[in-house]
């Protein structure tokens, strides 16, 4: 769908464990490497969780300085005996890598530099749904898994001249665990995990995380609580350390109260009456501000409010309205604070966009809050410029009170951080109630986020109909996100009648209100004559006005009206201009497009080396098209050293999408013995695949199998019928071999007359022998 994002809302339910489960541990601490840097205190953190889940019942496994092999053989062994039901804890400390994508865990015996391809291999994925060690634990049908990973350390790896340097960022990325899984991170997303800090003594053998989170696991806390209560002590005690960022992370999928003391054993610790009452002993804003943030949902709230109020009005907290009332001073300082209103809304997803003078405008809301300290409408711009900047602690600072006085931006943007995680821990739930107090008070931007939610079914039952209904309320207020929304809904037929005209209505507000998606999708409407007559010229003005505001599909579809000559006359230069400007942003279709052109020649001069460079970076995107061009040259060797065997690789990639010209190449290879070990039988599997998708050269190709009894026992039935498919298509080839059936009569009743027609077909179109045929014949 064009123009939409959505959210994620994890939805947990009470463990109750069997009381024939068992309960295994595998803890591996991995200190002493062969190539990367040692690492201090793994062994004693491994030594550190093994006894607690002793003391926890589990039965524990203790291995260090494990190569992989030798991890896989642990591991194995822990499957071999987990039954479905089971609980099994994974704990691993030692170096780790993320790609941004996904997690991996490196063995002792890890290489230090290498190739993308090398360091993978040599790496455990955490997990990427195949044979990553939790979905290994999956498979088993564990009934919890537990995983600690102390694997946030900065990249362990060195980059070597002749090698091209792996994607490895800060820390390891989140993920989303398989079912029943409860994955503990020693740090946040991008953050880097304190082996120690500077002023530890010699006897403090654990890491920063490890030493708050242990004796908690032990305790009679129930698991979640433990992992926030430890949360807190780890984040405040690294950022004693020149300001250190490291907030341990979970990502859980299926389970809230996990009490690995045993059943009836645990506690949520201190109540919200508790927390409520000694706020207001403390007496102090910020302790019933805090108290508000953290228990949005309490009985106690509204009282938490009245309290909060009565401090305002007694003195004790700045008055909101404060005495500066049309003071001069403070309509300028406010009035330039604004300045910081502009926001953009893509798909739901916020972001802050600071106009040159953001620092005078940051200045401006400073001065507003020095004569009302407690302005929340001044407290939340000020909180968004420093959201937009990503200085997040600062932000949430800011956010947090103006939110409590129920300010609607505030609280819209700590939505978005705790849908995105930002400065904090992504918590998609408390992003839909944040986004549902501002919406209520009628912000667009959180109104849309819910219609969102609504569209892709997450955190909430997938009702379209709910999704236009949220949509519309921002739409009233001349919301051009919302309007894009719309029109999707009525151009895809979704929660309402299918409707083109609507849909382009919708657009077109959209993009006349500079929206590059809305000009965009009335561009296209256009170019396929949809709610509107067909109109290349209309099509090209609107791609053009998004594709100024480097909207790369928007670019992309210009330069191809530019490479056919469809709406501008036809200019292979100005295509590839259009095309690049999109390639450059890794827009795929374009960066395809541009190497298509280099191979041609076509607007640049003739590079296949170039052609190659452009296809793999949208192959590597898992564009279909571009991994089969790809696999093209590699197999003839145009570009780049010919390699047979990488050229059936990078046709499987595409072909297991569904391209089916992919599929028919793959059909021929494994024909021909290309590249493969050759396999009839294969060979027809492929060719089906594309023949079914009317790719006429599979059915051609599917009919020789059939004719010539090859992967598939001799049928000239089924011959006849993929060879006249084909042929119906203008298949000269299989014109001719359908004419020969009826000549014959193999398949067919023998017709001469039906013969000479399709030999006709072929000589219509320059086929020498048909035409000799036909004489021959005496047509």
């Amino acid at each position: 769908m064009r123009g939409l994002k959505g959210f994620l809302v994890s939805i947990f339910c009470l463990l109750s464990v069997p009381a024939e489960a068992e309960r295994y541990a595998l803890v591996i601490g991995n200190g002493d490497y062969e190539e990367l840097d040692d690492l201090y205190n793994t062994h004693s953190d491994a030594e550190a969780y093994h006894q607690a889940f002793e003391r926890l019942g589990f039965k524990s496994t203790l291995k260090k300085d494990l190569g992989r092999d030798e991890i896989w053989d642990a591991l194995d062994e822990i499957a071999e005996v987990a039954k479905p039901g089971d609980q099994v804890a994974f704990v691993f400390s030692g170096h780790g890598w993320s790609d941004g994508g996904n997690n991996y865990l490196l063995p002792v015996d890890a290489p230090k530099q290498g190739r993308n391809k090398k360091l993978v291999r040599a790496s455990l994925a955490l997990k990427n749904g195949f044979d990553g060690v939790l979905d290994l634990l999956a498979e088993r049908g564990v009934g919890l898994t537990i995983a600690i990973i102390d694997a946030c350390r900065d990249n362990p790896f060195a980059s070597a001249d002749g090698f091209k340097n792996i994607n490895v960022g800060r820390g390891l990325s989140r993920i989303t665990p398989p079912q029943d899984t409860f994955v503990i991170f020693s740090a946040g997303a991008g953050q880097v995990a304190l082996d120690r800090l500077p002023d530890d003594p010699p006897e403090q053998r654990l890491s920063v995380f490890t030493r708050h989170f242990v004796p908690l696991l032990t305790s009679n806390l129930y698991l979640r609580d433990a992992v926030l209560k430890a949360r807190k002590q780890t984040y405040d005690l690294a950022r004693t350390h020149q300001g250190h960022q490291q907030r341990p992370a979970l990502d859980e999928n299926g389970f809230e109260k996990i009490c690995l003391a045993g059943p009836g054993q645990c506690s949520t610790g201190q109540s919200e009456q508790a927390a409520y009452l000694a706020a207001v002993t403390e007496g102090s804003a910020d302790a019933l501000q805090s108290f508000i943030y953290e228990h949005p949902s309490s009985a106690f709230v509204a009282a938490a409010k009245t309290q909060l109020g009565l401090l305002s009005s007694s003195g004790n907290l700045s008055s909101l309205s404060g005495a500066a009332g049309n003071d001069p001073a403070w309509i300028r300082a406010r009035e330039r604070c604004n300045q910081l209103a502009a926001m953009v809304h893509e798909g739901g997803v916020t972001t802050v966009e600071l106009n040159a003078h953001s620092g005078d405008a940051k200045q401006a809301c400073r001065e507003a809050l020095e004569l009302r300290p407690n302005d929340a409408k001044m407290t939340a711009q000020l909180g968004r410029a420093y959201y937009a900047e990503e200085n997040y602690d600062r932000a949430l600072e800011l956010l947090r009170p103006a939110s409590v006085q129920d300010n609607a931006t505030a609280q819209f943007v700590l939505g978005v951080m705790y849908w995105n995680g930002y400065g904090v821990d992504e918590e998609k739930a408390k992003a839909l109630e944040f986004h549902h107090k501002a919406a209520k008070q009628g912000h667009p931007g959180a109104q849309i986020n819910i219609g969102v939610a609504y569209h892709d079914g997450r955190g909430v039952s997938q009702d379209y109909s709910e999704a236009m209904r949220w949509y519309l309320k921002a739409a009233g207020k001349n919301h051009r996100v919302a309007q894009l929304n719309i029109g999707v809904l009525y151009e895809y037929g979704l929660g309402t009648q299918k409707d083109d005209n609507k849909a382009v209505k919708w657009y077109r507000k959209a993009a006349a209100q500079g929206y590059a998606s809305g000009q965009y999708s009335l561009g296209y409407m256009y170019a396929n004559g949809r709610g509107v007559p067909k109109d290349d010229t209309e099509a090209v003005k609107w791609y053009r006005k998004a594709a100024e505001q480097d909207y790369a599909r928007a670019q992309t579809n210009l330069g191809f009206m530019y490479e056919k000559g469809r709406g501008v006359p036809q200019d292979d230069t100005e295509a590839v201009k259009w095309y690049r400007k999109a390639a450059e942003q890794d827009h795929a279709r374009a960066q395809t497009n541009l190497g298509y052109m280099y191979a041609e020649g076509r607007g640049v001069s003739k590079d296949e080396v170039e052609a190659v460079n452009w296809y793999r970076k949208a192959a590597e995107q898992d564009y279909a098209r571009a991994q089969t061009n790809l696999g093209y040259l590699y197999e003839l060797g145009r570009g780049v050293s010919k390699d047979e065997v990488e050229a059936v690789k990078w046709y499987r990639k595409a072909a297991n999408q569904g391209y089916a010209r992919a599929q028919y190449y793959l059909g021929v290879n494994y024909a021909s013995g290309t590249g493969v070990v050759k396999d009839y039988t294969e060979a027809v599997k492929w060719y089906r695949k594309a023949a079914e998708q009317d790719y006429v050269r599979a059915q051609f190709g599917l009919g020789i199998r059939y004719a010539n009894g090859e992967g598939v026992p001799q049928d000239y039935t089924q011959a006849r019928i993929w060879y006249r498919k084909a042929a119906e298509q203008g298949n000269v080839n299989a014109q001719w071999n359908l004419a020969m059936l009826y000549l014959k009569g193999n398949g067919v009743e023998q017709d001469r007359d039906e013969a000479a027609s399709w030999f006709r077909k072929a000589a219509d179109q320059g086929d020498e022998e048909a035409k000799k045929k036909l004489k021959e014949m005496g047509y």
